[in-house]
């Protein structure tokens, strides 16, 4: 569950940050690789949050040979990054065509590309940390009506050299044990972890490379001088030269000027009991989406335990999920498991961006933002962290693509926003279940 306190208060006490009762959470133990020295007066680079965007971030600078410094405002991980459903695809929410058509079909290729590259630095980097995957993930038609699309993209995403297989109803059905898909598709390099593990992975590497971390220290204020940033935090104030804002849902706190852009949305997990052999369900050990607008998504670790994800929120300040409603999707999909037991059930924030594309880029002269992953975190997060510290060291290809990603604000202001995108997923809802 979430911790008892408001995820987006800005005053909360930091203290207070704990992981949620999660499989994941469960399985790590303590974690004592936090610094206790003193923050420093000045650091070339400040990274800020601890996830995974700004772990991977920290991380190449220290392997450039950079002063770096990341803070956390809770423990590691503490956000999306350790509650996520842990599977890494490569590709955006949108596909080949309309990143061409949106931003030219040379760059949108180059993106496309990268993010795969992403997707197998991710596998090289769990091997390193012995942290195990399992192989493939795609996605699963919910509605017949959904077929031609995902046909689509299965044939776009070809014509880049990227090879899916694409399987029918029959298929769906030997694949799943579940009869309530009518197709789909496979990527064969796409993997499952455990993201909590792996975030803890990227720690010890950062600091082997001679980085300092403190957590449960949150950044208060970031103004820009005329040489580098000050900055305010909990254990006291800086300068910095450089600054990554890595904080996802949290990031206008620190940059008003992307709040348009995100909304922070509640999503929530469960993980049943160990199942044995015998359960007939996701026979091919890959991780699976549904195509619905509120989707669920799903996956088998390596000790047989069902991990099940959906429902979202926009009350931010909901303690937990409501363990009926996700029990009874996943039921919904899986009827076998009605019955079964369920060790852990847990929530937490992730940001979406309108056009469901990471709202990635810079400000003043030296800092630089990514967040609003919209579900596609795992490889987007070593794509966009890595990116940003290349950045700062001179090397702004990669960056500059993603950067010029389409964007477009939440329609309604401050006010409206939130009551419009709520009508809207009560829609898009609605069709969902009348096309069943």
């Amino acid at each position: 569950m979430l911790p008892c306190v408001n995820v987006l208060e800005p005053m909360m006490t930091m203290s207070t940050l704990k992981h949620p009762d999660s499989l994941y959470a469960s399985q790590q133990g303590a974690q004592s690789s936090h610094s206790d020295k003193p923050l420093p007066k000045r650091i070339s680079h400040l990274v800020i949050g601890a996830g995974l965007t700004g772990l991977q971030c920290a991380q190449r600078l220290a392997e450039g040979g950079q002063e770096v410094l990341l803070l956390e405002q809770g423990p590691v991980a503490w956000g999306a990054s350790g509650r996520n459903g842990g599977q890494v695809l490569a590709g955006f929410a949108w596909g080949p065509s309309q990143l061409s058509q949106a931003m030219g079909e040379e760059r949108a290729r180059r993106l496309w590309q990268q993010s795969r590259d992403a997707v197998q630095l991710v596998a090289n980097q769990a091997k390193v940390q012995d942290v195990g995957v399992q192989w493939g993930g795609g996605e699963l038609a919910a509605q017949s009506s959904h077929i031609k699309s995902l046909s689509d993209f299965v044939h776009e995403a070809a014509s880049w050299g990227h090879d899916l297989h694409q399987f029918d109803q029959d298929e769906a059905s030997q694949r799943t044990g579940s009869d309530r898909f009518y197709g789909g598709f496979v990527d064969q390099k796409a993997f499952h972890l455990d993201p909590l593990a792996f975030a803890h992975g990227l720690v010890r590497s950062y600091l082997d490379l001679g980085g300092r971390l403190h957590v449960n220290c949150r950044v208060r204020e970031l103004t820009k001088q005329s040489s580098g940033f000050a900055v305010q935090t909990d254990l006291g104030s800086l300068q910095a030269d450089h600054v990554y804002v890595c904080t996802n849902a949290w990031a206008s706190a620190l940059l008003p000027e992307l709040s348009s852009y995100l909304m922070p949305v509640a999503n929530f997990m469960l993980a049943t009991k160990p199942m044995g052999p015998s359960t007939n369900i996701l026979n091919d050990q890959a991780a699976y989406a549904d195509t619905n607008f509120v989707l669920d998504y799903f996956r088998k670790d390596s000790d047989g335990r069902l991990i099940f994800g959906g429902l979202v929120a926009y009350d931010t300040n909901r303690k937990g999920p409501d363990r009926a409603r996700l029990e009874a999707r996943m039921i919904r999909t899986f009827p076998g498991l009605s019955g079964v037991g369920i060790d852990f059930v847990w929530a937490g924030l992730l940001a979406i961006s309108r056009l469901r594309l990471p709202i990635i880029g810079s400000f003043a002269d030296g800092g630089y933002y990514a967040a609003g992953y919209s579900g596609h975190g795992l490889a987007l997060t070593a794509l966009a962290g890595r990116a940003m510290a290349d950045a700062a060291l001179g090397h702004r290809g990669v960056f500059d693509d993603l950067a010029s990603l389409p964007r477009k604000a939440f329609p309604g202001g401050r006010y409206l926003r939130l009551p419009l995108l709520l009508a809207i997923t009560s829609y898009q809802r609605l069709r969902d279940h009348l096309e069943r």
